[in-house]
């Protein structure tokens, strides 16, 4: 029989063995079972099984085959033939011979292209009684894409085959009923009664179990069930994303602009021609040193206007301001067995991210948290990231970005050291001796400014960091999907005497299935 109100909407319908038929199917063909679905049976008895094969225009189908399965626990009640071939009639039979031993089973018919049907069957010697069945669902999920009832008889609900298997008789439950109704069952055993909800591929998504429900001859049962969501498998990788609003890049700029003078002592054409006079040797540092005295540093410093390192302290004193607002941190979030660990996989800083491998970076952390299938819980997270690492950070970025080989590269970019003017006179120096003088002074330049950035280390060199994380099962798999939060702390160091307070979003997405 098929059980049309059973989840029925306006594109499915199921079976009593729990499968859905599709759209197609049911129009190909149809099977029906001839006389009454329910069968009951005293031990011994043998009861005729019979079907019909129609096609789409509902005319019988001959010389079709059939095939009979006993679905749930028979014992030792069996199938006189397991495969049938139809008459003219469209008419297919199997005999039923029930054993001794009391049970309450299925017998399910099935032929090509139309969807299955089955007999509710019992056996037993001490009458027949039914059941009603109402499911109570008290999880969290908003919907329930189907409810299936299950009974097994004579078991308990601690049996593993209970959880496990869909029922040795079950119904699906309609989303226009609050209960369903089982007929024929036998009297005189025990029952246990078991509620699931099913997912995509079958997964149960929520359970519940009552058993030593006696079912009396001539007598209706009556059962509530409660039922409630499974747990969430939360073992896995997931990738996580924490925002920061951070002052550190205004506070490392506001340091820079205050060493302005100690990091550029003298004029960029200074300075320039002082690293390139100390490459130099002979004939040429002589005739260097003679332009130098001639007034040449004043005629080239006119000569580089916007050019060379005071314009590349600008731009990192621009990036740290501009890119350096937020911080962003990008790890991967391992569970296993209940333990958990955390590394850093990325940072971001601005509109763009750097991958902490390609970096000289390495950014220890410590985790101390718990996932389950409600929530992530950080009791304590640290990150040692010091102000130093976050802006050799920022300049390798810059420098990736413009495929350059370092922060130096990037600043001696930054200054147009490529791009210098040549002397208009012989000074010893070329336009090519002065363009990698110019990136010396941008290394050296690049080695102080670290000097001067380190110094707020002392302030700030770690993330501690604490906060919670909701968890969400998008995919209905019973898998912790993603997890959304906050964090909140502190950047801190060991001299800290005033530390930048944190509070952040924290967002994961689950990488790779559980192992």
């Amino acid at each position: 029989m098929v059980l049309a109100a059973a989840g029925c909407s306006e594109n499915a319908m199921y079976d009593l063995d729990g499968g859905a038929m599709d759209a197609a199917v049911v129009e190909a063909r149809s099977l029906e079972i001839v006389g009454d679905p329910t069968v009951s049976l005293a031990g011994g008895d043998t009861a005729d099984l019979t079907v019909q094969l129609r096609d789409p225009s509902g005319a019988p189908l001959a010389g079709e085959t059939v095939r009979f399965a006993l679905d749930g626990r028979a014992h030792d009640s069996t199938l006189e033939t397991v495969t049938a071939t139809t008459d003219a009639m469209g008419l297919a039979h199997s005999a039923l011979q029930a054993g001794t031993v009391v049970a309450a089973f299925r017998v399910r018919a099935s032929a090509d292209d139309a969807a299955s049907v089955s007999f509710d069957v019992a056996v037993g010697d001490a009458g027949f009684g039914s059941m009603q069945v109402t499911p109570e669902y008290v999880g969290e999920r908003e919907t329930l894409p189907r409810v299936v009832v299950g009974l097994f008889a004579d078991a308990d609900c601690e049996d593993d085959f209970v959880r496990r298997d869909p029922g040795d008789r079950l119904q699906v439950l309609s989303e226009d009923d609050e209960l369903v109704r089982f007929l024929g069952l036998p009297a005189g055993v025990s029952f246990a009664v078991a509620v699931r909800a099913e997912g995509e591929g079958g997964t149960v998504l929520a359970w519940g179990c009552e058993d030593r429900i006696a079912v009396e001859a001539l007598e209706t049962t009556d059962v509530d069930v409660t039922f409630d969501d499974e747990p969430l498998v939360v073992d896995g990788s997931y990738q996580t994303t924490s925002v920061f609003p951070t002052t550190t890049g205004e506070d490392v700029a506001t340091a820079l602009e205050g060493a302005r003078d100690a990091l550029l002592p003298a004029s960029d054409a200074t300075l320039i021609l002082d690293a390139a006079e100390a490459t130099l040797s002979g004939a040429e540092a002589t005739e260097l040193r003679a332009a130098r005295a001639s007034g040449f540093d004043a005629t080239y410093q006119t000569a580089l206007e916007s050019l060379g390192p005071a314009a590349a302290h600008e731009a990192l004193i621009d990036r740290l301001r501009t890119e350096l607002t937020s911080l962003t941190v990008v790890g991967r979030l391992r569970a296993t067995e209940g333990e958990l660990d955390f590394s850093v996989l990325r940072l971001g800083m601005g509109a763009g991210e750097l991958e902490v491998a390609l970096t000289e970076l390495t950014i220890e952390t410590s985790l101390d948290a718990t996932l389950d299938s409600e929530e992530l819980r950080v009791s304590e997270l640290l990150i040692d990231l010091s102000a130093s690492e976050l802006v050799r950070a920022l300049a390798t970025r810059e420098a990736f970005d413009r495929l350059l080989d370092g922060p130096s590269a990037w600043l001696a970019s930054a200054a147009s050291c490529a791009a210098l003017p040549p002397p208009e006179e012989p000074i010893g120096c070329d336009a090519v001796c002065l363009q990698a003088a110019c990136r010396t002074v941008l290394a050296d330049y690049w080695t102080a400014a670290l000097t001067v950035i380190e110094a707020l280390d002392q302030e700030r060199s770690t993330l501690e960091l604490d906060g919670s994380a909701n968890v969400a099962d998008l995919a209905g798999d019973l898998q912790v999907d993603t997890l959304e939060g906050s964090l909140a702390g502190e950047w801190t160091g060991p001299s800290a005497t005033s530390p930048e307070a944190l509070e952040g979003t924290f967002s994961g997405e689950r990488i790779t299935p559980p192992r």
